[in-house]
């Protein structure tokens, strides 16, 4: 393990990791800058980032441990049974998340810092760029009945 922060915690400082994740895309520069405690689960983790790019609505998703180049190591099959704190190894850790597959929304994922932070945890610190819809207007209209009529609002508002 890179740092177990646990017995910061107990000292009561507040620690958080910073994360900078980057949706691919070729024309665009379009990142988050994302502070969390590293007691977080993965799980909450990915919920975290989903809404920082504006994607409400569950869909299939994977995430790997990545090495230091960014290719893909090891598969995380249970995140909501593993803490960041217990997945990083390295001071910079690097990792990859596909949400979507049908979309192929993917992530690149790579730890900037850990620092105190004044800021409620977790927060969205730094938006660069416009995150493309999660639907387009004719699949909103194929799920209008399935979805909360607030959740089809806020889809619906978010489509260019």
């Amino acid at each position: 393990m890179y740092i177990h922060y646990n017995s910061i915690y107990s000292m009561g400082i507040k620690m958080a990791y910073v994360f900078r994740i980057t949706l691919e895309d070729d024309d665009f520069s379009i990142y988050r800058d994302i502070a969390i405690s590293p007691n977080t689960s993965i799980a909450n983790f990915l919920t975290t980032l989903r809404e920082a790019f504006g994607f409400i609505l569950d869909r299939p998703d994977e995430f790997y441990i990545c090495d230091e180049e960014g290719d893909k190591e090891s598969k995380i099959t249970t995140p909501e049974l593993l803490t960041l704190s217990e997945v990083i190894f390295e001071p910079h850790q690097k990792f990859y998340y596909l949400f979507d597959p049908n979309k192929q929304f993917e992530f690149q994922i790579e730890l900037l810092s850990c620092k105190e932070v004044q800021a409620n945890l977790p927060s969205c610190i730094k938006k660069v760029g416009i995150a493309p819809a999660q639907l387009l207007l004719q699949e909103l209209e194929m799920i209008k009945d399935e979805v909360d009529f607030q959740v089809f609002l806020k889809l619906k508002s978010a489509i260019r």
